[in-house]
C-alpha cells in the first residue's frame, strides 16, 4: 500500500511518518487434510485449504510473516506458510508425530514437541535441528516471557521440564500429576 500526501497549506510541513505493515489477518487452524485460513477480520473460510499433510501445531512468526504447521503423521514434515499468500513457501524435515511448538521472541528458534520423546529445536532461517531434547512424551510447549525457559508438559509422566534455552539442556522438572495436558 501507498499514500500520498498534500500539504494544502502556505507553509512547509515537516513531518515523519512511520508505517507499520499489518499483519495478516488469519487464523490457522490444522486438520488432517491440510490448514485452513480463517479471515478474522471477516470471519470467513479463505477458499480451499492449504496443504500439510496431517497438520497438528502451530507457531506465527514474530512479524507474521510466516506460519509454521507441524505434522503429526510418518512423513516428519513442517510446513512454512507465507501469511500473505497462504501458499506453503518451503518444508522442513524433522521427523515424525511432531506436535504442538512454539517460536522464539526473534523468530530464529522453532521449538516442537516430537511424540514420543523429544523436543526438537529448529533453526529457523537455515531450516536445520539444532537439537535434540530427550522428553518423554512431550505435549503443550511454552515459552517465558524473556525467552530463557521453555515448558514441556510430558503427558503421560505428570511432569513439567523446564528447559534453558540458552543450553538447550533440562534443568528442572516440576510434578504436577497425573496425565497434564
Amino acid at each position: 500500500s501507498s499514500f500520498t500526501a498534500v500539504n494544502t497549506g502556505s507553509t512547509p510541513v515537516t513531518a515523519t511518518i512511520t508505517v507499520t505493515p499489518a499483519l495478516a489477518p488469519y487464523a490457522y487452524i490444522p486438520g488432517t487434510s491440510g490448514v485452513y485460513a480463517i479471515n478474522t477480520l471477516t470471519d470467513g473460510v479463505a477458499p480451499g485449504s492449504i496443504p500439510a499433510a496431517n497438520a497438528y501445531g502451530v507457531a506465527i512468526s514474530p512479524d507474521g510473516s510466516l506460519a509454521y504447521i507441524s505434522g503429526n503423521g510418518s512423513d516428519g514434515l513442517i510446513s512454512i506458510i507465507n501469511t500473505s499468500t497462504n501458499q506453503v513457501v518451503g518444508t522442513i524435515a524433522a521427523g515424525y508425530n511432531l506436535g504442538y511448538e512454539t517460536i522464539s521472541a526473534d523468530g530464529s528458534k522453532l521449538y516442537v514437541a516430537s511424540y514420543p520423546g523429544s523436543v526438537l529445536v529448529i533453526d529457523t532461517k537455515t531450516k536445520s535441528l539444532i537439537k535434540t531434547i530427550p522428553a518423554d512424551n512431550p505435549s503443550q510447549i511454552a515459552l517465558s516471557a524473556d525467552g530463557s525457559k521453555l515448558w514441556v508438559v510430558t503427558s503421560y509422566s505428570g511432569i513439567v521440564s523446564v528447559i534453558n534455552t540458552a543450553t538447550n539442556a533440562i534443568i528442572s522438572s516440576i510434578t504436577v500429576g497425573i496425565n497434564p495436558l
